[in-house]
């Protein structure tokens, strides 16, 4: 049987982001399958074998993730019982920890990482003509015309915004469409647009993507590319300065405004920042009742969560709860959902004390932390679902790789710094450990060599001038040079 490497499956990644926009779906028995849950089905054993057995580093939030996706099998079981979840929590795992094993094992060098970056941007790309017509229309016209022949989602009626309707092309929702959109903005930036390409080049790259992303007109997907771009920003004008610990003092210039907003402000700070990032009231006042009445659920059952039972918000408010990171813990308990963000705040945190030396990996690293970044940041408007979700992973996952090629780096560094020691061929001084080994040795023997007897000696050399007068004198011949 072939061995699976990286040479053989470097594919798989890209192959994975590609069926992520293949709606289609059908039913093995009570399973739901989608393009993308096959690849994940076939290759989620395969994959956390060779995370074990490769040889290479396997780090803590490995551990983490792991043990996060399945206490969720865990707690499903605990609440609703073993034999009517095992399949909802196996589809769980396989989209979640299979997406990240993906990007995590077979995304392990520049080149490869590259390669799933420029699929993806292009992937967006395609969606383009069709979300323009969809927003112009309000028709979804792949789901319309696949819809003839094989099962894909519903349409969703939404009420227009700036007078379009709200795209979801391929997708269940929107806001789906539009995190995936602007997720690609900071790798993008960093990642394709390299030094010495074309100003005009790179920025038509950000428009496009930001028009796309746009035009599911909805709260995350503006929230993710304007949070890259302020990080984007920051990083080029404190750059500039060369101003020392700037991440640091971002956090703590975060820190600092929620103190004054809760001190200043009749509401608390989240009230705050939701009013004014979401597009309507109506949308603001959704998310603080999902918020206040969410945390409530959380400590009502903060070891196993609800599962898929109903939480304690109003009838009137639904079964949505448009929060990734509140929903996380709500449905599997704390311990989980915990062991999932401190997962992710290693990878990034670890990410974040790198130097490298190579531009193009620090280039990598700054895409990967600021896409990343948008991506955390509108979970907190979203639940993250379906392919979104199974997006959502392998991004998470597709940075590891920087994390090993640190090492690498600095041993090519200190390789071009290091002056070498230079050696001569003719009359070469050895060196200190040669001299240590080898000059006893030479003592020893010159020791055992007899010393010559005084008869056999030679004799005195006379310092008297020797007489040369009798001597027959040689003409002075001029010099010719031999032919």
């Amino acid at each position: 049987m072939k061995q699976m490497t990286s040479e053989n499956t470097s594919w798989l990644p890209v192959l994975l982001v590609l069926s992520l926009l293949v709606p289609v779906f059908f039913f093995l028995g009570p399973v739901r399958l989608t393009p993308y849950r096959l690849i994940l089905v076939v290759m989620i054993i395969p994959l956390m074998l060779r995370l074990f057995s490769s040889g290479k580093p396997v780090f803590a939030f490995d551990f983490l993730f792991i043990f996060s996706f399945f206490w969720s099998a865990i707690s499903l079981s605990v609440v609703h019982g073993f034999g009517q979840t095992i399949e909802t929590s196996a589809i769980y795992i396989i989209e979640g920890l299979g997406a990240y094993l993906v990007t995590r094992i077979l995304i392990d060098n520049k080149q490869s990482f590259y390669i799933f970056v420029k699929i993806f941007y292009f992937s967006v790309l395609f969606l383009l003509p069709f979300a323009v017509f969809e927003a112009a229309t309000g028709q979804p016209i792949i789901l319309d015309v696949l819809r003839k022949v094989l099962p894909v989602p519903g349409s969703v009626s939404m009420n227009k915004r700036f007078g379009l309707e709200r795209a979801q092309v391929v997708f269940e929702h929107s806001i789906l469409f539009g995190v995936y959109c602007s997720s690609v903005f900071g790798l993008v930036f960093y990642v394709l647009n390299k030094p010495g390409s074309s100003p005009v080049t790179g920025l038509m790259k950000l428009l496009l993507v930001t028009f796309t992303s746009f035009l599911s007109v909805s709260t995350g997907a503006v929230l993710a590319i304007n949070f890259q771009l302020f990080l984007i920003a920051w990083d080029k004008i404190t750059a500039m300065m060369k101003l020392p610990r700037r991440w640091l003092i971002l956090g703590g210039g975060f820190a600092v405004l929620y103190v004054l907003i809760d001190i200043l402000s009749t509401r608390s700070p989240f009230h705050v920042f939701v009013n004014y990032l979401a597009f309507s009231s109506r949308s603001a006042y959704n998310r603080i009742l999902i918020w206040q009445f969410g945390t409530e659920t959380v400590w009502s059952a903060p070891v196993f969560g609800i599962g898929f039972g109903s939480w304690l918000g109003p009838a009137w408010m639904g079964d949505s709860v448009d929060n990734f990171w509140l929903l996380l813990v709500m449905r599997y308990g704390l311990p989980g959902g915990i062991a999932f963000i401190v997962a992710i705040y290693l990878i990034m945190k670890r990410l974040g004390s790198c130097d490298f030396k190579d531009p193009d990996l620090d280039n990598y690293r700054k895409g990967y932390l600021v896409s990343l970044g948008g991506m955390l940041l509108a979970g907190a408007t979203v639940h993250y679902w379906n392919a979104t979700y199974v997006l959502f992973m392998a991004m998470i996952g597709s940075g590891v790789w920087m994390l090993s090629a640190k090492d690498q780096d600095q041993a090519t560094t200190d390789q071009e710094v290091v002056p070498k020691r230079i050696g001569f061929t003719r009359a070469a001084r050895p060196a200190a450990a040669y001299r240590e080994k080898v000059e006893p040795v030479l003592e020893s023997s010159m020791e055992d060599i007899p010393k010559p007897d005084n008869r056999n000696a030679m004799p005195e050399l006379s310092t008297t001038p020797r007489d040369r007068s009798s001597e027959r004198q040689r003409p002075n011949l001029p010099y010719t040079r031999r032919g």
